[in-house]
């Protein structure tokens, strides 16, 4: 299956067509006022995203669209939540966690740093595997710690709103397109470990496989060694937002619409 997220109002929906074919498999409508949504997030045989006219989050059985669950969340679109075994987690204002079978609030933990900028969060929260969630919101990175349910650590982020980009995590680190900069911070508390200058400003959230880590900046799009950020593997001049496929596939969306597929060794 390939999943869509539309916004609109009366039109808003999550799609589902067949992978091989492009078939319609269903259309499952979404309450929204005008929002733009991130990719919906697929977890247990479910399918989990932003929507609602008042904001909140919908799980959606992923074969045939049939809603889960709607639960309530302040207003905000530009996000998608990050899923486990238990949870649905969500961050717009402050970290909501849900019961992921029934949609319930579990626990919530204030952002006590929280700086308004807009009714777009432009990121989605990421799972470090140590009992943590790190998110961007402005000008910081953020990790909440998910043992004693309060904010870990904070680290400021040299970046304009427009230019947020994803954090990524692996080996106890993580990394993080700062404008011209690819910063590395410490994962258990947020120190800057390495600022490595880009060939160009970033244009695209770092994706990492088990050895290398990929980027695209306005000059190319870049293969770097994940144990050490400063060594370039390989560089194409195509550029854009970034997508790996399961089959190793570095797929590169330019704004001109062109499509660029690299195989990948990782």
């Amino acid at each position: 299956m390939v999943y869509v997220s539309t916004g609109g109002h009366t039109d808003a929906a999550l799609w589902g067509f067949d992978v091989a074919t492009g078939t319609q498999k269903f259309r499952a409508p979404i309450s929204a006022q005008w929002e733009t949504y991130y990719a919906p997030t697929p977890f247990g045989g479910s399918m989990y995203m932003n929507g609602g006219s008042y904001g909140g989050a919908y799980s959606f059985n992923a074969r045939t669209g049939t809603q889960n669950w709607f639960a309530s969340l302040p207003q905000y679109d530009e996000w998608t939540p990050a899923v486990d075994e238990n949870y649905v987690y969500t961050y717009t204002t402050k970290l909501d966690v849900l019961d992921r079978k029934t949609g319930a609030l579990a626990y919530s933990i204030a952002d006590t740093g929280f700086d308004w900028r807009g009714y777009s969060v432009g990121c989605a929260p990421v799972l470090g595997g140590m009992s943590d969630i790190i998110v961007t919101q402005y000008n910081r990175l953020i990790a909440f710690d998910l043992n004693t349910r309060r904010l870990k650590w904070q680290a400021p982020i040299s970046v304009n709103y427009s230019e947020m980009n994803q954090p990524s995590v692996a080996d106890g680190r993580v990394f993080y397109a700062n404008g011209g900069y690819l910063s590395v911070f410490n994962q258990a508390d947020g120190s800057l470990l390495s600022t490595v200058p880009l060939q160009g400003t970033a244009e695209s959230t770092v994706i990492l496989t088990k050895t290398v880590g990929f980027i695209s900046t306005s000059g190319g799009t870049y293969a770097f060694k994940r144990k050490d950020p400063t060594k370039t593997v390989w560089s194409t001049p195509a550029h854009g937002q970034l997508a790996l496929s399961k089959e190793g596939i570095l797929v590169i969306v330019s704004a001109d619409g062109t499509v660029t597929g690299i195989k990948t060794r990782d």
